[in-house]
């Protein structure tokens, strides 16, 4: 995922943009996109700590 993200040089961060701030729990609902968004959160977040993520379905891994 990072790979595609990295190569669209993308000019703003996500979390910046939706206002997670530090130790928040965030949700992310909708009908297409989300675990793409959860992985570039994710990836963002964890230059700055600890992630968890975690779903209520079936993640596979990216290839």
């Amino acid at each position: 995922m990072m790979k595609l993200y990295n190569k669209l040089k993308v000019k703003f961060l996500f979390w910046k943009k939706f206002g997670i701030k530090k130790n928040s729990v965030t949700g992310i609902t909708g009908s297409g996109g989300k675990t793409s968004l959860m992985f570039c959160l994710a990836e963002e977040l964890s230059k700055q700590g600890k992630v968890l993520v975690t779903t209520t379905t079936k993640i596979y891994e990216t290839r």
